[in-house]
């Protein structure tokens, strides 16, 4: 009956880091397949309701457009898998080790959009939360929003292709990453955060 216990329940009473995250992929493999479909999609439709949330609570009053778009960064960054990772470590360690390692490809992205669109990042990010889009801002400036947008996914890509050389992330979870980022540059170049 050695088979009726957990799978690798014998080899380590005390999992690490590095057996949290195998076993968190496995469960979001085996979750994504039992709803038909993968792990992007999932992080996607995540992403999505989360960006819906944070602005109907604009809409309402309840959040402000500057804090929204912290919000949906953050969100971006750890995905809905780093969200129960950091639920299940209680915000430790381990949860703050896997935000460094997804940080680089978010701030990447950003810092490059804010070295095409200008010096003033202050400003940028205020007519950002006046309800201008990223699209808006570059059109403003004579810069074509699918070569910024382009730029910005080349430089998270870039960072995430070195988190897996580094041996920092698996590329499957640097593809998943990517998706989510996608998302979020996506909904930045278009979204218009517009308080009433």
């Amino acid at each position: 009956m050695s088979a009726a216990g957990p799978p690798g329940a014998a080899a380590s009473a005390t999992p690490g880091d590095a057996d949290k995250q195998q076993a968190l992929d496995a469960i979001f493999v085996r979750f994504a397949a039992g709803l038909g479909t993968d792990e992007a999609t999932i992080n996607a439709a995540f992403i999505a309701a989360a960006n819906d949330t944070a602005d109907q609570w604009v809409r309402e009053g309840k959040l402000s457009a500057t804090d929204a778009a912290e919000f949906k960064a953050m969100v971006a960054k750890v995905g809905l898998k780093g969200l129960v990772a950091s639920s299940e470590t209680g915000g430790g360690n381990s949860s703050t080790k896997q935000k460094d390692k997804d940080d680089p490809a978010i701030m990447a992205a950003w810092d490059i959009a804010m070295t095409m669109l200008g010096p003033d990042g202050r400003q940028i990010k205020e007519q950002l939360a006046s309800g201008k889009s990223l699209a808006d801002l570059a059109r403003e400036r004579g810069i074509d929003p699918g070569k910024l947008r382009d730029a910005m996914l080349a430089a998270a890509k870039t960072e995430l292709d070195k988190a897996v050389h580094d041996g920092a992330i698996t590329q499957a979870n640097a593809d998943v990453r990517y998706a989510d980022i996608t998302h979020w540059v996506d909904d930045m170049l278009n979204q218009h955060h517009v308080i009433h």
